[in-house]
């Protein structure tokens, strides 16, 4: 027999990785994850990112944290195929900062450098699994062979 077992409907306590911003989960170039907002909580909403996407996001949200040494394009791509109301939202803070972008299925941040938060969120109902992936480029310039271009 278990004794003292807590269950909150819907999926994990708080402070469970990408639950909050207490505990994101890492993101790193090369990531390729699958993950499902059928568990977790709804801790954030279209207020919260600072973007304005005419999207209300009232429904479960994971969150991330990006962290990248060296300056590079980074993108990230969403496959929500199982609930196209999923969106990927990207800022400097957690929760809020700056909107540094945000997109339905893909998002490209070009010469980014330092730490970013992002977070998947979706509307009421629209919970599914997905899947992100973060791939990064060299955004050119260091090397003779890939100089910068200036116009």
């Amino acid at each position: 027999m278990v004794d003292d077992v807590k269950l909150i409907d819907g999926g994990p306590c708080p402070g469970d990785p990408g639950e909050d911003c207490s505990n994101p989960m890492d993101l790193d170039c090369g990531s390729n994850l699958n993950n499902d907002l059928d568990t977790g909580l709804n801790d954030y909403d279209d207020t919260d990112y600072g973007c304005s996407t005419g999207n209300t996001y009232d429904g479960i949200d994971h969150v991330y944290e990006l962290s990248v040494s060296n300056t590079t394009d980074v993108t990230l791509t969403l496959d929500d195929s199982a609930s196209p109301s999923i969106d990927l939202i990207v800022t400097s803070g957690c929760p809020g900062g700056s909107c540094l972008a945000w997109h339905d299925d893909t998002v490209t941040l070009e010469g980014f450098y330092g730490t970013a938060y992002v977070f998947v969120d979706c509307q009421a109902g629209s919970e599914a699994a997905y899947t992100l992936e973060v791939t990064c480029a060299s955004p050119g310039g260091d090397t003779c062979a890939d100089p910068y271009v200036i116009n």
